[in-house]
């Protein structure tokens, strides 16, 4: 065929399944060259793809380069930086009916629930075998891991002469996350396991022919780098005469949740982490200040703390103490801490003022930003009287009066999690009243997650 003809992948005639995003990770659609000042104006030139930013958002660049004194260098860098980054991959893979199609040829794929209709080159083709012969497409774009950006922000920043603390500032408040959905769907032949069922001709799973009950278990493991947190998941059954509970286990097929309905929010508390996003009118104090700061580690703010010393000091979150999270269902804590020292911090998880569980955090560096998944429910918390891990309602950050060194913290990204970047199981359990009663019937699963990208 010619090279420029495109077979076609349209959902709802050929494509069996897909789990396919757009790479945003290096999508910078507007770009904002800023040299040095001149007659006491900055050099400053900005360049940008409109159609791109209507489709996605706006998302900036910024490069300062205090070397550049020529408005016209300005303009050629900006266009260039834009060319560069300016352009969306599309990622993931399409199990698909076979067509005979080779690696290099390219493939109009036309998925309307993602808002896809776009011709790309086919970069690695493999043949399936479930119920049909099928064949799975997968994209690949481009991805930077979070550490190659930091190291990039260090460069850059380093070349620009400025005091310390405006380059700790300048280094973490660019590390701007923006979340992308991601969506795993689930159909019939991709259980893991399962007893006395079987998928039909549509991939449709029910009870084989006597069985009174039967289960099947699904996998999901989303292996991302740059994934943020599990969303939702939403199931498509029909019990006939029978019936289908569904659980949530985790990798170790202990129970996390049962009996649960579809839709199922399997976001953190709070879901957009804004328990540090411009609102530090939300924390109360005690022998400290609280302001919002730029220097995040997450989203575009965090709380920054001044500490009084000499003082027994704290922050509370929230302010009203009336949290009333179940932690035995959310089973992480997950907090980012910079130290302006390296001392160490206190963590305190509240029923009541007085009855809390502590732990205590360590910082081997000062001014880096680190990064706390804290299991709950576990020993190595300490209880102080007695508190009820099912009713969690408020976090203070403590430090002692002996600490007489640290002037500032900053706190960002505090949120609750019943899952982390970890493979669970959604379990789907049939039953019947009797065997000549029809079967329920299991039809697909999805289940949504977020990616964050700079």
């Amino acid at each position: 065929m010619s090279s420029w003809a495109a077979h076609e992948f349209v959902e709802g005639d050929n494509i069996l399944r897909f789990d396919l995003k757009r790479d945003l990770s290096v999508l910078k659609n507007k770009v904002t060259v800023k040299g040095a000042f001149i007659g006491g104006r900055q050099i400053t030139y900005t360049a940008k793809d409109d159609l791109s930013i209507l489709r996605f958002g706006e998302r900036e660049k910024v490069i300062v380069d205090p070397t550049i004194t020529d408005l016209s260098y300005a303009e050629a860098l900006a266009i260039q930086e834009l060319e560069k980054s300016k352009d969306v991959e599309l990622i993931g893979n399409v199990d698909a009916v076979l067509k005979f199609c080779r690696a290099g040829e390219y493939a109009h794929i036309k998925i309307d629930s993602l808002g896809i209709d776009e011709i790309r080159m086919l970069e690695k083709i493999m043949l399936q075998g479930t119920n049909k012969l099928t064949m799975r497409i997968e994209f690949r774009g481009k991805t930077k891991s979070l550490s190659d950006i930091i190291a990039e922000i260090y460069d850059k920043t380093h070349k620009i002469e400025r005091s310390s603390e405006a380059l700790k500032e300048a280094t973490f408040a660019a590390l701007y996350v923006e979340p992308v959905f991601c969506e795993l769907t689930f159909r019939g032949p991709d259980f893991k396991e399962s007893s006395n069922v079987w998928f039909d001709e549509n991939g449709n799973l029910k009870l084989v022919d006597g069985a009174l009950d039967g289960y099947a278990v699904f996998e999901v493991n989303a292996d991302e780098e740059a994934f943020l947190n599990w969303f939702d998941l939403n199931f498509d059954v029909d019990e006939k005469d029978g019936s289908i509970t569904v659980d949530i286990l985790d990798a170790a097929d202990n129970v996390i949740e049962s009996n649960i309905s579809s839709y199922k929010s399997l976001q953190p508390y709070p879901a957009d982490l804004d328990a540090c996003e411009n609102n530090a009118n939300e924390y109360d104090v005690v022998n400290c200040f609280v302001d919002n700061s730029h220097l995040s580690a997450v989203s575009a703010y965090s709380i920054k703390v001044k500490w009084q010393t000499g003082l027994d000091r704290y922050v509370i979150y929230p302010k009203s103490k009336s949290l009333g999270l179940n932690c035995l269902f959310y089973k992480y804590l997950h907090i980012y801490i910079l130290q302006g020292s390296t001392q160490p911090v206190k963590i305190r998880l509240h029923t009541t003022d007085n009855d809390y569980y502590e732990k205590t955090l360590l910082f081997p560096q000062s001014y880096v930003w680190r990064e706390f998944k804290l299991e709950l429910g576990t020993s190595d918390w300490a209880a102080v009287g007695s508190p009820d891990w099912s009713n969690i309602n408020f976090i203070s950050i403590y430090l002692p009066a002996s600490d007489n060194i640290t002037e500032y913290t900053w706190i960002d990204g505090i949120c609750f999690n019943p899952l982390l970047a970890e493979t669970f199981k959604v379990k789907f359990n049939f039953s019947r009243p009797n065997t000549s009663s029809q079967s329920p019937v299991f039809k697909k699963l999805v289940v949504r997650y977020l990616l964050g990208v700079v």
